[in-house]
C-alpha cells in the first residue's frame, strides 16, 4: 500500500488531481478535521464536488468534541471517522469499512455464508474453489468480504511462493492473482502454473485453472501483459463488487461449470 502525506488541504487537492490525471487515483483520503485555512469537512466537499475526484472514499480524523457531527460528515461524503489518538485496530477496521462497497451493510463475518457450487457435465457437484493471492492485508480482507457477500468462500495467501505451495497441496478452480507481490509477482507465478502439468486438469475435464489478474495499473497495454503471461481475465483495483461478480461468472462458465447455491 502506497501513501502520500501532505500538511495543507490545497496541496492534498493538487496531488489528488494529478493522480487522477495519470489514471492512478487515490483509493482513500484520510483528512484531519482541524487544518489551517480549511477544515476537513470543507475539503471533503471540495473533493466530492470535483468531477475527477467525486466518489473517492473519505475518512476523517476528529476529536471527541466533533464525533456528534455524523449527519454533517455524511452530507460531505465522509464514510467513516476516527477519534484521535487513533489506535491501530481502529484504523484497520476503518480502512476495511471505507474501502469496501456498501460500508453500512452489516456482514455476518462469523456466520457460515451460503456457498456457491459448481456442477460438472457429469452432474457431480463441487464447491467452487478460489485462491486469493494478495500481499496487502487490508486489500485481502476487503476482497474476502466482497467474495463472502457474493456467496463465495476463498483461501488467501500473501505472496507468490505461498500461492504455488498452496496449489501443490490442493486443487483450485480460480485464482485471483495480484500482479505485484513480494518474493514472486503474479506474472511469474502464472508462468510457472502454466508450465506445470500438475495444475492443468480439473474435475475430469481438460479445463485448466482460471487466473484473474488484480492490478492497480489501468494503463494501456497492462491487460495485454497479463494475458501474455497466461492469465485469463483482468480486474482493476480497487476491485468493484459488480466487476468481481462478472469476472467470476465469466470464468466459471469458461470452465464448463454451472453455478448453484447450497
Amino acid at each position: 500500500m502506497q501513501c502520500e502525506c501532505v500538511a495543507e488541504p490545497r496541496e492534498a487537492l493538487k496531488i489528488m488531481r494529478n493522480a487522477a490525471k495519470q489514471n492512478q487515483p487515490f483509493n482513500l483520503a484520510i483528512l484531519d478535521m482541524a487544518m489551517p485555512e480549511m477544515d476537513g469537512i470543507t475539503l471533503a466537499r471540495l473533493i466530492q464536488a470535483d468531477p475527477a475526484l467525486h466518489g473517492t472514499p473519505i475518512a476523517i480524523l476528529t476529536s471527541l468534541g466533533h464525533r456528534d457531527n455524523k449527519d454533517e460528515f455524511k452530507a460531505a461524503g465522509i464514510k467513516a471517522y476516527l477519534i484521535k489518538p487513533v489506535k491501530m485496530a481502529e484504523l484497520e477496521r476503518c480502512l476495511i469499512k471505507t474501502l469496501s462497497e456498501n460500508p453500512d451493510e452489516k456482514v455476518p463475518i462469523n456466520n457460515e455464508p451460503k456457498r456457491l457450487q459448481i456442477q460438472t457435465q457429469n452432474h457431480k457437484t463441487h464447491t467452487v474453489r478460489i485462491l486469493l493471492a494478495e500481499d496487502n492485508p487490508v486489500n485481502q480482507k476487503v476482497t474476502l468480504l466482497q467474495l463472502q457477500k457474493l456467496g463465495y468462500s476463498a483461501q488467501a495467501v500473501s505472496n507468490g511462493i505461498e500461492a504455488l505451495e498452496t496449489l501443490r497441496q490442493r486443487p483450485f478452480d480460480i485464482i485471483l492473482m495480484d500482479c505485484h507481490m513480494p518474493e514472486m509477482d503474479g506474472y511469474e507465478v502464472t508462468r510457472r502454473i502454466r508450465n506445470d502439468s500438475r495444475f492443468k486438469p480439473n474435475h475430469g475435464n481438460q479445463s485448466q485453472i482460471r487466473i484473474i489478474a488484480l492490478t492497480a495499473n489501468a494503463l494501456q497495454g497492462d491487460r495485454e501483459k497479463c494475458l501474455e503471461s497466461g492469465m485469463d481475465d483482468y480486474i482493476s483495483k480497487p476491485v468493484k463488487m459488480e466487476e468481481l461478480k462478472s469476472a467470476l461468472e465469466r470464468n466459471i462458465k469458461a470452465l464448463g461449470l454451472q453455478i448453484n447455491f447450497s
